[in-house]
């Protein structure tokens, strides 16, 4: 049908964009993209016909083609916040999350009301480390009540929270994340362990621990928990059963090997702790943790360097 447009009416927009669609829907990038740029010359202010075309020369490997296409129409489209958004996208492709955070914030401001915008913006920001301005668009997003069940929003507000040192409201999201459906997300209830370790919330501590081991056993994060509780309730042979538990399904993850140490310290068998760095050290000599743990801990011991 659209190909018999295009003979009546060579000309038609229609009949070039969306035989574009169908191309890229079936795979052929070059003809999408041939359709796309005619249309775009048919149609020269329109910015949905320059935005599938960079999109197919993005799919296509041409970064620097795409980014150029666009860049050379910024003039015409510079209040298109899909174009600026497509600019921010092809930004982090490239690394340049500086850049990024930029044009995303420039297509927010621009259609505030699309959301897809806000989350490109939050990404970048927590790249950067700008937790505080993520956390301000997170908690604004949230107030929405069609976002009340975004559990991947919650996810990065308490990751936020966390970075921004606030515990106690990083807590009580993951307290509703692992209640009804969330009862078996296991990254949620690695969160509020660690979240409760640091808060000294003992009970939710070993409560996090035991349904981490229980839905993911081949990951280290619930024996590290457990251990945790262990020490905290200063059974350190049950701590450092429970780090050997960890050891059994990361052998290679030194930092393990550093917590055994320091719960051997604390046990009062320093020597113990410096067998335990010295294999650490042995299997993993460039890792500088390991390195000064032992260098501190032979020092208080008196121990030969050497």
């Amino acid at each position: 049908s659209f190909a018999r447009a295009e003979e009546l009416e060579p000309d038609n927009v229609d009949a070039q964009y969306y035989q574009g669609v169908l191309h890229e829907r079936v795979q052929e990038r070059e003809q999408a993209l041939a359709r796309y740029t005619r249309a775009l010359e048919l149609a020269p202010s329109n910015p949905q016909f320059a935005l599938a075309a960079a999109e197919v020369m993005i799919d296509m490997g041409s970064l620097d083609q795409a980014e150029s296409f666009l860049a050379e129409r910024e003039n015409i489209f510079r209040l298109d916040p899909g174009v600026q958004q497509l600019l921010g996208h092809i930004a982090m492709m490239r690394g340049d999350t500086q850049t990024a955070a930029a044009r995303f914030g420039q297509a927010r401001i621009l259609a505030p009301e699309d959301q897809s915008t806000t989350e490109d913006l939050v990404h970048a920001l927590m790249e950067l480390k700008n937790y505080s301005e993520a956390d301000f668009y997170l908690s604004a997003m949230l107030r929405r009540s069609e976002n009340e069940n975004r559990r991947d929003l919650k996810h990065l507000r308490v990751q936020c929270l966390q970075a921004l040192e606030r515990p106690v409201e990083a807590r009580d999201i993951l307290v509703g994340l692992v209640q009804g459906d969330g009862q078996t997300d296991v990254q949620a209830w690695i969160a509020l362990g660690n979240v409760s370790l640091q808060l000294r919330d003992l009970g939710r501590v070993r409560e996090a621990a035991s349904r981490v081991v229980g839905l993911a056993p081949n990951r280290p994060d619930g024996f590290i928990l457990r251990a945790m509780w262990n020490r905290h309730m200063g059974d350190y042979s049950a701590a450092l059963r429970s780090l050997d538990d960890a050891l059994d399904v990361t052998p290679q993850d030194t930092s393990l090997r550093v917590m055994q140490a320091a719960i051997l310290v604390e046990a009062g068998r320093s020597d113990l702790a410096i067998r335990e760095l010295r294999m650490a050290q042995a299997s993993d000599p460039s890792n500088p943790q390991v390195t000064r743990a032992l260098e501190s801990l032979m020092r208080e011991a008196a121990v030969p360097t050497n």
